[in-house]
């Protein structure tokens, strides 16, 4: 939103007369006859009696103001004291006396050079921008540059938690992994204890009468049994596992695939090769598994609708492997227990052998998924120093608002000592003291003085630097679980920083709102006012007759289109003021049509048309300021009876200062009028009481008009339904 400088009611009479007392200083010596009268000291004359009219006036509008705009009223009084202090009214004499005297121009010069500045100094005081107003403009601009770096930290810190949470699952999934390593290695002696023991042993002699052909010769009847119960042992942790594959993609498989779809990370003889080498035999092929190509994906790193897919982790990719020779050794378990059931003993032992050989590379794959987590893992000093810097952001903003709130008190305590606008607020004189590390204590410290309160949120802002940079303390000592829950309270306490900037940043807006529409319903009053009586005047000027007109009329014509144009200045300071507030679009618009009318106005009584084609526009000016004073009105009512911010968040920008519903039957008010003056220029054409250039113009300013509408409404479309 651009910044905006609505200008006061008060400031145009007041301003107005000071600029019309203006003098430039004496010209050189001029011939002047004895006994004569200088024709400058005339002149000064006049300067005292617009002198003695505007303290006059100043005086009974201060009183006017004393209970509708105390801050107005006494701005007003400063700029009295200040015109008796540069003693302006007994210069303004001194100039008079020294003209009277003929050969003191020069003295005279100079006299008034100083009524001059001493006027420009009072014209200062009453230029001068409330002091509440400037100061709450102030403020939503910092407000609003605070919550944009509010927000970025908060982000930043969001990030961060998300990143101490990986490191702890990283964490887990090594200690998960060196517990399946140890699973695995279990699994491996046993099943060699059980080959061992399922292995057949040679005849031994019977004892003496007994059967040769009774003798043992193959595994004991409990092998077969023990051997099942070890595969499915074995298939378990294979599916555990799997799982620990699983999360290890989605810790560390978060880039985009190398273009050929092979791991960049390892190298040509990694687990690829060694998985097409000693892979199980066909028709032993298990399931996908751990990161692996899927039904719906290709070897090329891309699905087969052509998205890319993740790049597998060089520790997901090992412990799929394991999975996998987990799973195959499982399979040829359950074959070794149903060759020993049938007592062939050949093929269980090459059974169990090839699930001796599986489990071991299961056992390698696990080993190296531990290794490749171990190296992926950017350790606690990489993630502390990121913590740090954003802790560092943290105390810098606290700092920043301790320097601005500071350097606006100092602007203010300036500020009416000499009654001068456009001092400059002392800013960024306040050394930083200490380390980074000590500024939440001296924030909380400051937040207890009552003169110096501290900025909404700051003690928020404070306590969550503090958190950031314990946070960055466990990080350091590689304790991701500790350093979690003090970003936990870093981000809460950083939400609620925002929240309380966000609620204050509403409250002035608001404040600023009702500041504007109070500035311009007084000034759609004064214009209101005196443009019935400047149509007062053209009605019965008119009923006068053109050939009737006396001297007098056809000046009071003049005057009368003399203030039609002054309106018409005001109506355009009101723009402005639209302008600079920037959220409507109709308002302004609207407004500056009812000047464009104001002037049209002014010409035509310059040129003494004052018949019903002018009445008419004038009518429409009435109209259209009826129509703007109560869309004020209105929007004042609804401001006065919303509720205070809540915690809700505000819009990014400032509300409109109109809803769309009011700026569109404004629209609507605005192509009534073009058509009453689409009636109005027919019906003058047809009495052929206009000249034909008159009507022409007339005509051209309405298609004018009728554009511009149409302009208006493609707008609001557009701002309603963005692309």
């Amino acid at each position: 939103m651009r910044s905006r400088q609505p200008i006061p009611f008060i400031r145009v009479p007041a301003c107005a007369a000071m600029a019309w007392l203006f003098i430039a200083p004496a010209p050189a010596q001029e011939d002047v006859e004895p006994g004569s009268i200088h024709p400058l000291q005339r002149k000064e004359e006049i300067i005292r009696d617009r002198v003695d009219r505007l303290i006059d006036r100043m005086f009974r509008l201060s009183e006017e103001l004393a209970e509708t705009e105390p801050e107005s009223a006494a701005r007003l009084r400063r700029a009295l004291t200040k015109i008796g202090e540069a003693g302006v009214q007994e210069r303004v004499e001194a100039v008079i006396r020294l003209l009277g005297e003929g050969g003191a121009l020069h003295q005279a010069r100079d006299q008034q050079e100083e009524l001059v500045a001493g006027l420009e100094r009072v014209l200062a005081i009453l230029m001068q921008r409330d002091t509440d107003n400037e100061e709450r403009r102030r403020q939503i601009q910092q407000l609003e540059e605070y919550r944009r770096e509010l927000s970025d930290i908060l982000n930043r810190e969001k990030e961060l938690r998300a990143d101490s949470g990986d490191a702890t699952a990283r964490k887990r999934l090594g200690q998960q992994l060196d517990q399946a390593i140890e699973r695995v290695r279990s699994l491996l002696n046993r099943q060699q204890q059980l080959s061992q023991d399922a292995a057949p042993t040679a005849p031994q002699n019977p004892p003496p009468g007994a059967d040769p052909s009774q003798a043992p010769t193959g595994p004991p009847p409990a092998a077969a049994e023990r051997q099942q119960a070890l595969a499915d042992q074995t298939d378990a942790v294979a599916r555990d596992v799997d799982e620990l594959a699983k999360e290890a993609q989605r810790l560390d498989g978060r880039s985009a695939p190398a273009p050929d779809g092979r791991d960049q990370s390892e190298s040509p003889q990694g687990s690829d090769n060694t998985r097409r080498q000693d892979g199980p035999p066909p028709g032993d092929q298990a399931p996908p598994q751990g990161g692996q190509p899927e039904e719906g994906q290709s070897t090329k790193g891309q699905s087969q609708e052509g998205r890319p897919q993740a790049k597998p982790s060089p520790a997901g990719r090992a412990a799929g492997e394991a999975s996998r020779s987990l799973k195959s050794a499982s399979q040829r378990m359950s074959q070794a227990g149903k060759a020993l059931e049938q007592s062939d003993a050949e093929s269980a032992q090459r059974r169990q052998q090839e699930a001796e050989e599986q489990l071991s590379r299961a056992l390698h794959e696990l080993e190296r998924a531990k290794e490749s987590l171990d190296r992926s893992d950017r350790g606690g000093a990489d993630q502390a120093r990121a913590q740090e810097e954003n802790a560092d952001k943290a105390g810098a903003l606290s700092q920043q608002m301790d320097r601005d709130r500071q350097g606006g008190e100092s602007g203010e305590n300036q500020e009416g000592q000499e009654g001068q606008p456009g001092q400059q607020d002392q800013q960024g004189q306040l050394e930083q003291q200490g380390q980074q590390g000590q500024h939440g204590q001296q924030g909380q410290q400051g937040g207890q003085d009552r003169q110096n309160p501290p900025t909404p949120g700051q003690d928020d802002l404070n306590r969550a630097e503090q958190e950031m940079r314990g946070a960055a303390e466990d990080l350091e000592q590689h304790n991701p679980e500790d350093a979690a829950r003090k970003q936990d309270r870093a981000i809460d306490a950083l939400e609620q920083a925002k929240q309380q900037l966000e609620q204050e940043l509403a409250q002035k807006r608001k404040e600023e709102r009702e500041e504007i529409l109070r500035d311009l319903e007084a000034r759609f009053r004064d214009m209101l006012a005196r443009q019935k009586g400047v149509n007062e005047t053209t009605a019965s000027l008119n009923e006068i007759g053109m050939e009737n007109l006396s001297r007098a009329d056809r000046l009071q014509a003049a005057d009368i289109a003399r203030r039609q144009e002054q309106l018409a200045r005001a109506a355009e300071t009101c723009v402005h003021v639209l302008d600079e507030e920037g959220t409507t679009v109709v308002f302004p618009r609207i407004l500056g049509q009812v000047a464009e009318d104001m002037d049209a106005v002014a010409v035509r009584l310059g040129d003494l048309q004052l018949g019903p084609l002018t009445q008419a526009v004038q009518a429409e000016i009435i109209a259209a300021l009826e129509q703007l004073l109560d869309a004020v009105k209105r929007m004042q009512q609804e401001n006065e009876q919303q509720p205070p911010p809540g915690g809700g968040p505000p819009p990014d920008g400032a509300p409109p200062l109109l809803p769309a519903s009011a700026e569109l039957k404004l629209l609507r008010a605005a192509q009534h009028r073009v058509h009453a003056r689409t009636a109005a220029i027919d019906e003058a054409a047809r009495k052929d009481g206009e000249p034909a250039r008159s009507l022409e113009k007339a005509f051209n300013e309405a298609a004018a008009r009728q554009r511009q509408c149409s302009q208006i409404a493609r707008e609001i479309l557009e701002r309603e339904n963005p692309p």
